[in-house]
């Protein structure tokens, strides 16, 4: 069984590392790029989760992008921010998706997934939610409750 538990940390969209000036503190090195937080998300999802869907992956945009391009418009400065979202196919399926918003508030999609039950797109898109904004919100424990009450056969 997945829990939306299997992400007890929020997803960290920045990089710190110690500051050797002043000890017990962080020092900020850089944000991550959309692509570095999509493979993360790939790379953490649980395997049975990944089993149900049609597909899954990194946005073919963000692939296509060189990295050096990437790394000039960062996630999470200046109201930066990534969200979730789940929606109908065009001919079948539902798909959710991780964006990522820039500063002119342009979402490019950096991560989907396609499946064909709606219960595992919702629990799918609360799972993700919950994750991306940070599991002790008060939303996102709302997200957490709900996500538990719905059950996939």
């Amino acid at each position: 069984m997945i829990t939306i538990d299997t992400f007890n940390n929020e997803l960290e969209i920045q990089i710190y590392d110690k500051n050797l000036e002043r000890p017990r503190c962080l020092k900020f090195i850089r944000n991550k790029t959309p692509l570095e937080i999509a493979t993360e998300i790939e790379d953490n999802l649980p395997h049975d989760l990944k089993n149900q869907f049609e597909y899954s992956g990194i946005s073919t945009i963000l692939q296509l992008i060189p990295s050096e391009k990437q790394a000039v418009e960062p996630i999470a400065e200046n109201g930066n921010e990534l969200s979730v979202v789940w929606k109908t196919g065009n001919s079948e399926g539902y798909y959710v998706e991780v964006l990522a918003s820039d500063r002119d508030r342009n979402q490019t999609p950096i991560w989907s997934a396609k499946m064909f039950d709606i219960s595992l797109a919702i629990k799918t898109h609360l799972m993700l939610s919950a994750w991306i904004n940070n599991t002790g919100t008060v939303a996102a424990n709302a997200m957490r409750d709900i996500y538990n009450s719905i059950k996939i056969d």
